[in-house]
């Protein structure tokens, strides 16, 4: 068993801020379809969806997903309230996000979509990479352990880029991430990840 990271969330103040921070070279952009309809979210004469893919590129219909920009600054989505400026939705049935409408474009590196874990104005991913932290590792099979009360697990696979699920909390939590591992039960992790006293 390997903790790829550990105590990020302790005693934040915002969960999960700064464990993992955007890096705009290495993450590929979602692709941009091309809207048909009026928008959902927003408003402005730039309109922007896209379609949420697991690592093998395959559609993902119904899945709680993350939206935001990166490298923007004062240009985050405006129709979300919270600090992290994150939209947390549920693609459609054809694994697509809403169309969003802003009154300003939006580069295709600058916006950041991945699938999402929980919900709350807290939260962040993270970049599972080889050891020298250069390069994202795609498809590695891994564990989110949110030590809240009761603990919460997540078994995801990283995406094309090596990013985890996006977790979302109500309030600062402990986040555990295991990978390498697979065999190890969940239980066991939780107890000797979040300790006993979390229980369920």
């Amino acid at each position: 068993m390997k903790v790829f990271a550990y105590g990020c969330l302790a005693a934040a103040s915002m969960a999960l801020a700064g464990c993992a921070a955007d890096r705009g070279g290495s993450y590929l952009a979602p692709v941009n379809l091309q809207p048909s309809g009026p928008a959902q979210l927003g408003s402005g004469r730039y309109l922007y969806q896209f379609e949420l893919r697991d690592a093998r590129h395959a559609l993902e219909p119904n899945k709680p997903f993350a939206l935001s920009t990166q490298n923007m600054r004062g240009h985050g989505l405006p129709f979300v309230a919270d600090a992290k400026k994150v939209y947390q939705g549920v693609t459609d049935a054809q694994g697509r996000t809403p169309i969003i409408a802003l009154p300003f474009r939006v580069k295709p590196a600058n916006w950041r979509l991945r699938e999402r874990f929980g919900s709350g104005p807290n939260g962040e991913d993270f970049h599972l990479t080889d050891p020298k932290g250069k390069h994202g590792l795609p498809g590695m099979g891994y564990v989110l352990v949110v030590c809240s009360k009761p603990p919460r697990h997540y078994e995801g696979v990283s995406n094309a880029q090596g990013y985890t699920a996006y977790v979302a909390t109500e309030q600062a939590e402990q986040v555990l991430v295991y990978v390498d591992g697979g065999d190890e039960d969940i239980d066991a992790r939780v107890k000797d990840g979040c300790g006993a006293d979390k229980g369920s």
